[in-house]
C-alpha cells in the first residue's frame, strides 16, 4: 500500500509503508538514541487522526447501533455513551473507552488476548501532559479497571491522546495498531462510515436515511435535545419489549428521545 501526503486536494506519494517506517526508524536510531519519539514526538508519534473527526465517527456509530439494537437487543453492550465517555466492545476480547471533553480527547484500549502488552495503573500515560493524565485517571481509565494481583487497577494495552491531532507513546504504538481495528469504521469519513454501518448492521433504506438525518441533526446542534417523530420511530422497527428498552436507552445516551 502506498503512503503519501495530501495537501489541499493534491496527493504526493512517498512510497510503501515499509519504506516510510524504515525512514522513521533511521531517525530514531541516529537522532533519538533508539528512543522513538523522544526528540521529535510530534513527527514520530502523531497519529493520522483528528479528535473532532473521531468524535463525529463515534456519534455516527452510536446512532447506527441504537437503531440496530431495536431488533437485536442482546448486542447492546457493543457501544455506549456515559456523559463524555464513549465505550466500545467487540465481544471478542477487545474493549476501549474514549473521552471527549472540551478540546481534549483521551482513549485507551485493552485486548484480553494480548496480556504481554498489559500496562498496569497509569504507566501508559507517563509521557502525557498533566491535564491528560488527570482526565485519564478521572474518566477514561475508570471504564478499564480490572483485578490485578488482588487490587483493582486500570489495565490497558494501548492509549492515545491529544487536542486536535492525536498522539500515541512509542511503547504502545504497536499494540494500538492492533487494537484500533475496534474503531476502524469510526475513523472513516462520514459518508463512507454511513455506508459501512448500513451494511454491517443490515439496515434497510428507511433506517439508513434515518441514520444520516439524525447524525446531521446531532453534529449541527450537538447539545440540542432531539425528539424522534412517529414516522422516525416506525422506521426503527422495534420488534420486542427488550428491543424497545435497549434502543430507548442507547438513544437517550445521545440526548435523543422518543415522542
Amino acid at each position: 500500500m502506498a503512503v503519501g501526503i495530501i495537501v489541499d486536494f493534491l496527493w504526493f506519494p512517498i512510497g510503501t509503508a515499509d519504506f516510510v517506517h524504515s525512514f522513521f526508524s533511521t531517525i530514531c536510531f541516529n537522532l533519538e538514541q533508539k528512543k522513538w519519539g523522544s526528540r521529535f514526538p510530534y513527527v514520530m508519534n502523531q497519529l493520522p487522526w483528528q479528535a473532532d473527526n473521531l468524535k463525529k465517527g463515534c456519534i455516527l456509530a452510536s446512532i447506527a447501533h441504537a437503531i440496530f439494537v431495536a431488533q437485536h437487543p442482546l448486542f447492546s453492550y457493543e457501544q455506549s455513551w456515559d456523559g463524555n465517555n464513549y465505550s466500545v466492545n467487540n465481544g471478542e476480547g477487545t474493549r476501549g473507552t474514549i473521552t471527549f471533553i472540551e478540546n481534549y480527547c483521551v482513549g485507551a484500549f485493552r485486548d484480553e488476548t494480548n496480556a504481554s502488552a498489559f500496562k498496569i495503573g497509569y504507566s501508559a500515560f507517563e509521557k502525557a501532559p498533566q491535564e491528560i493524565v488527570k482526565l485519564a485517571q478521572n474518566e477514561t481509565l475508570q471504564y478499564l479497571l480490572d483485578n490485578h494481583d488482588g487490587e483493582v487497577k486500570p489495565v490497558v494495552t494501548s492509549v492515545f491522546w491529544g487536542a486536535g491531532p492525536l498522539f500515541c507513546p512509542d511503547e504502545v504504538l504497536e499494540a494500538l495498531n492492533a487494537d484500533a481495528h475496534i474503531i476502524s469504521t469510526q475513523l472513516l469519513e462520514s459518508d463512507d462510515a454511513s455506508t459501512a454501518w448500513k451494511h454491517y448492521y443490515e439496515l434497510n433504506n428507511k433506517q439508513g436515511s434515518l441514520l444520516k438525518n439524525l447524525f446531521y441533526k446531532k453534529i449541527t446542534a450537538p447539545s440540542k435535545r432531539i425528539i424522534l417523530s412517529q414516522k422516525e420511530t416506525e422506521a426503527i422497527g422495534v420488534k420486542s419489549e427488550d428491543g424497545w428498552k435497549e434502543c430507548k436507552e442507547s438513544f437517550e445516551e445521545l440526548n435523543i428521545f422518543f415522542e
